[in-house]
């Protein structure tokens, strides 16, 4: 979990592309995709390879990569098939680095 573990902040803009968090401490940029569910789980990898949010997340990634220049990217997957299958489709980013986390529920009382 990127905020309560590293202390990062929310949502942060580097060089014009948008990250869910950088580490304090180390001033890697992060990036987290929390459960996907549904469908996308269950495709096989040809055809995760032809969806749209594919598209999307393999954009995100050059963007990201190229923005965040020498520093470290993390990106974290709730769920270990898209770790495994993203962290084989970024290795032509050397400077992305492709984590497996549990999601972790909160409930906020008052």
């Amino acid at each position: 979990m990127i905020l309560a573990l590293t202390g990062a902040v929310w949502d942060v803009l580097y060089h014009s592309v948008r990250y869910d968090g950088c580490d304090a401490l180390t001033k890697d940029m992060q990036e987290a995709k929390g459960l996907m569910g549904g469908y996308l789980i269950n495709l096989s990898d040809k055809k995760l390879r032809e969806s749209d949010y594919y598209y999307r997340t393999m954009d995100q990634a050059r963007r990201q990569s190229a923005a965040a220049g020498n520093r470290d990217v993390d990106w974290y997957f709730a769920e270990k098939r898209f770790s495994d299958f993203f962290g084989a489709e970024f290795a032509k980013y050397p400077n992305i680095h492709v984590h497996q986390e549990d999601p972790v529920m909160k409930i906020f009382v008052d």
